[in-house]
């Protein structure tokens, strides 16, 4: 039932506005919401037949305006900021920036807790999955440029913390917010870290530029592994690579800037909808205990903390944030930082929102539908060199003009 009292298959008021957290499949015991793929991307639709109209779906929506059920723990305003490395440079070798989410995830597990993170399905798809052991902890390791399907993820935390287990939680900025706000109130035992996120591009995207790297290293089967931040060319956001191995001994390794799906992702061309105006790209994020990041510009701000192998970025919201952090004392080097300084590194994802959809998204959606990702990323490349050339012209006359 949505705010007018009228019954309708759909949850969220705008489905532009949808970030896909799946909060309410979570929250709907009849099992009457499921995700559909629309235009590259899952968004919830209510079985009728199911649905008892509760509206409780619709009420605890973060898109939907007025939900106000989303649970905040006390902010630190502004957050503060560290510069931060994990010791073991094992971990730290197979993680994206500085190892820290592996330690922190290795405090909750050593106290009998559990932690919720994203892992590879064997099709190299991306899920919400949860470990209760060190050993898995390593399918949650790195960084997995692709929206994450929810799954029951919220709805297995919530029995969890029901019982007192501690949880820890990752996920993008939106998806905690789904959580907290599927939770409806807070949980001592609950801590929940999030991300700094440029924006998550499409699955339906992800699949294709697969089949086209299958494709290419003359492979049947499946990659043998994917890392999306190879650090075999070094750390910064200048040489890190895609990496994909096959099982016929092919190897691709190309720089970020150089590899097509890594390309199409920076320059927002293949981006969620609700990426283009998300109410949580800001340094005050209202759900998250502990923020992630890359530390972009370390070498600026504190040398010693640079040797091209991986620095991480954690923003402090919260005094649970901060006592976990403190936890990992003695496994982690840890420098205080100046927020504004290692915020404005980050190229504006924690200062505002995008500000509007990329001009050819929906002329590349949808030729990636309609055929293949090459095909797609052939015919746009050459627009997407014009529009950036024109942009960049664009900015330079109104910076002259000023």
């Amino acid at each position: 039932m949505d705010y007018n009292g009228t019954v309708t298959p759909n949850v969220v008021k705008e489905l532009a506005n949808c970030t896909g957290c799946g909060a309410c499949v979570n929250i709907c015991v009849h099992n009457a919401i499921k995700m559909y793929w629309i235009e590259g991307f899952l968004y919830p639709r209510i079985n009728m037949s199911s649905c008892m109209k509760c509206g409780q779906c619709h009420r605890i929506c973060p898109a939907n305006q007025g939900s106000g059920n989303t649970y905040y723990d006390n902010r630190h305003k502004p957050p503060r900021a560290y510069a931060v490395q994990v010791l073991d440079e094992d971990v730290r070798a197979v993680s994206s920036s500085g190892g820290v989410f592996s330690q922190l995830a290795d405090q909750i597990l050593k106290a009998g807790g559990a932690v919720y993170g994203v892992q590879y399905t064997p099709e190299f798809k991306t899920a919400h999955t949860c470990v209760t052991d060190s050993a898995s902890l390593g399918r949650l390791r790195g960084s997995k440029y692709l929206q994450s399907e929810m799954g029951l993820a919220m709805r297995e935390a919530k029995t969890m913390l029901l019982t007192g287990q501690l949880v820890l939680f990752s996920g993008t900025p939106c998806q905690i917010g789904g959580l907290k706000s599927y939770l409806g109130k807070g949980f001592d035992n609950l801590f929940c870290v999030d991300i700094v996120c440029h924006g998550v591009p499409s699955p339906l995207v992800w699949e294709k530029y697969l089949a086209y790297r299958m494709k290419n290293a003359e492979s049947k089967y499946m990659p043998t592994r994917v890392n999306m931040r190879s650090k075999k060319s070094g750390w910064t956001r200048y040489s890190y690579s895609m990496e994909i191995a096959f099982d016929n001994g092919n190897v691709y390794l190309k720089h970020n800037r150089k590899d097509p799906y890594m390309s199409c992702f920076a320059s927002d061309i293949c981006l969620r909808e609700s990426c283009y105006h998300c109410q949580y790209r800001k340094v005050e994020h209202e759900a998250a205990d502990l923020t992630l990041a890359d530390f972009w510009g370390v070498e600026k701000q504190h040398l010693e903390m640079d040797d091209n192998k991986g620095t991480s970025l954690v923003l402090i919201h919260t005094e649970k944030g901060a006592e976990l952090l403190q936890q990992c004392t003695g496994f982690i080097k840890m420098v205080k930082t100046d927020i504004n300084r290692a915020v404005a590194a980050n190229q504006g994802a924690l200062q505002q929102p995008l500000q509007s959809r990329h001009r050819l998204k929906l002329e590349f959606m949808h030729l990636v539908n309609e055929s293949s990702f090459e095909l797609a990323y052939r015919k746009m490349i050459r627009k997407l060199y014009f529009v950036k050339v024109l942009d960049k012209f664009k900015n330079f006359l109104k910076r002259d003009n000023a």
